[in-house]
């Protein structure tokens, strides 16, 4: 048998090598808007599903946040992000008058935070609950500011 050609073999590997390390690099620039999009159809066909106030907690998942209003209105804010290669970060929000909000800031814990604290309220002080920037929205007296300020925070009305 005759010996392979060690030319060949390196070359070979190379090419192998640099393939792998192309889709290493590309591979997540190509997936990020495929994520996003996914995301998207999910998260607006859940929120637009959930028809009681359990079920709206339940579909804003554990990094999302329901907020009920006093007025009883509400604002659900499902949101999901992922560091591995590119940051890819997506908030759907849906109010109880149908109204569907997008925002691509990264938000990271903003929401989970937040509902954490609010859940332990007794043992924390106001003064913690009123830093999170959710705040505003959460705590609105009504549907017309609570849009106002998730305006602010960066959503945007989705058609």
């Amino acid at each position: 048998m005759k010996a392979p050609n060690i030319r060949k073999v390196l070359t070979a590997v190379g090419v192998v090598l640099l393939v792998f390390t192309a889709l290493a690099i590309w591979f997540p620039a190509i997936m990020a808007p495929i994520q996003e999009i996914a995301f998207r159809w999910q998260a607006k066909k859940q929120l637009a599903a959930a028809t009681t106030p359990e079920e709206r907690e339940s579909a804003v998942g554990d990094l999302g946040l329901y907020c009920p209003l006093r007025d009883g209105s509400w604002i659900a804010i499902c949101y999901k992000d992922t560091h591995s290669g590119e940051i890819v970060s997506v908030a759907i929000a849906l109010d109880s008058e149908g109204r569907f909000y997008e925002c691509y800031e990264h938000f990271c814990g903003t929401f989970s935070i937040y509902r954490k604290v609010r859940e332990s309220l007794e043992e924390r002080r106001e003064e913690e609950l009123q830093s999170h920037a959710v705040h505003p929205v959460a705590t609105a007296p009504d549907l017309e500011i609570a849009r106002k300020h998730l305006l602010k925070m960066g959503f945007v009305q989705m058609d």
